[in-house]
């Protein structure tokens, strides 16, 4: 059994963030309108007990109005009708790049899922958090 995670420490005083991954999909982050991946750093999933070595971390700037968003597997690889995957790509296409609040980064994710997945039942589960810098 392993588990994957992504760990994180937001310093609101200089809007600083330190991460790790074990495993997890690297979040995106929504920064200035374009979207990027948080794969800086990145280990195997807890659980695999193959090495005792530390997990590295990364530590990035953030500002204000940019948008974290974490996702499971279950949103990349929902299958549309066709049987093809969501991937990253639909999932940074469907990312709102002039949003103002997570909520609207989640909707806009939602929306763009649905779209492609039409009603096509999820085969796992479909977990997103997003976070915005105020």
């Amino acid at each position: 059994m392993f588990v994957t995670a992504f760990y994180a420490i937001y310093d609101s005083r200089d809007r600083t963030l330190r991460y790790a991954r074990a495993g997890h999909n690297p979040p995106r982050l929504v920064q200035s309108g374009a979207v990027r991946s948080l794969d800086c750093v990145g280990g195997l999933p807890l659980g695999f007990g193959l090495t005792d070595e530390p997990y590295e971390s990364h530590k990035i700037a953030l500002h204000r109005g940019d948008h974290l968003l974490l996702y499971t597997d279950g949103i990349t690889e929902a299958r549309n009708p066709l049987g093809d995957m969501f991937g990253v790509e639909n999932l940074d296409a469907a990312l709102c790049k002039d949003c103002t609040q997570a909520t609207e980064v989640i909707s806009s994710v939602l929306d763009g899922l649905n779209l492609f997945t039409g009603d096509i039942a999820a085969g796992d589960d479909q977990t997103l958090f997003a976070a915005s810098v105020v």
